[in-house]
């Protein structure tokens, strides 16, 4: 295959929304560290609260630089803004809508697709989501249902002590654009002071996060196959009474994309960053 095929097509890989930008290769900043409460401010638990709903606005902005087969770098970005309506109700079970989603570079037919996707599933004591299921199949749907995944932090309903620290590790196969992958997840978290965050009485739960993912996809008739491994960093914002406020994550992501056919191999890397706004329904408000 000739090299001016191949740079046409490897926006395609990356769901046929990436658009070339330009040549810098800078890093997004990480996420910023919460600003501590003074000393001897309250140490309550921090906890999941169930039976409550909100409006979440996602940003998420993903740049990607990929090596090219002559050595040359080429970086590409894309963004999307969703509004997503979530509830986690009396008896656990949870839900989430897309309600609207813009990308840029404009995607009109993929976004319509996605319009009105519904994710269902479970949140165990742990607060893990499990068991998830979506209305239906398409591009940036599927692609989405890892930010579905991550709208909330491993906390537990009966909640975590200040300072305290724990781990758990996730596997299963997930959609990474065209890819259907196995993933395997390990994170550690830690349960902040509390601290004031827009005016809102917070505790920041810190995570990081080591992922490894493998599978196969196909682009225009072309079978493909993708390695990738990465980490991310973040901190979601827990209330008093245990709703997410809000979270900023940050993806790092080594990607080796494969063309068995041409036989050709594609090094690219992602960096991803995340922020979610949870608005919460009037009639969840309390007193």
């Amino acid at each position: 295959m000739r090299l001016s095929r191949v740079v046409r097509n490897a926006p395609a890989v990356a769901l046929t929304l990436l658009a070339a930008c330009g040549k810098s290769t800078d890093q997004p900043g990480a996420p910023p560290a919460p600003r501590t409460a003074p000393a001897g401010s309250a140490r309550a638990p921090v906890l999941l609260r169930n039976d409550w709903r909100a409006a979440v606005m996602m940003q998420r902005a993903d740049s990607l630089i990929l090596t090219l087969p002559d050595g040359s770098r080429q970086l590409q970005r894309i963004s999307r803004a969703a509004r997503i309506s979530f509830e986690i109700a009396a008896n656990n079970s949870f839900t989430a809508t897309l309600d609207s989603m813009s990308v840029s570079p404009a995607a009109e037919s993929a976004v319509a697709a996605a319009i009105g996707t519904r994710w269902t599933g479970k949140v165990n004591g742990a607060g893990r989501i499990e068991g998830v299921q979506i209305s239906r199949s398409s591009a940036l749907g599927d692609d989405l249902t890892r930010t579905i995944r991550s709208l909330i932090p491993l906390v537990p309903f009966d909640g975590r002590r200040v300072g305290s620290s724990w781990a758990d590790t996730t596997s299963g196969t997930v959609q990474v654009e065209v890819f259907r992958t196995n993933e395997r997840r390990t994170r550690k978290w830690t349960a902040g002071e509390r601290t004031e965050r827009g005016g809102v009485a917070v505790y920041p739960v810190r995570v990081r996060e080591e992922f490894e993912q493998v599978g196969k996809g196909s682009q225009a008739g072309r079978e493909m196959t993708m390695t990738a491994q990465g980490s991310r960093t973040g901190y979601y914002y827990m209330t008093v009474d245990g709703r997410v406020e809000g979270a900023v994550l940050q993806d790092s992501t080594a990607q080796f994309i494969t063309i068995p056919a041409a036989h050709q191999t594609v090094p690219t890397m992602r960096y991803s960053r995340t922020t979610l706004r949870f608005a919460s329904s009037p009639r969840d408000e309390r007193p």
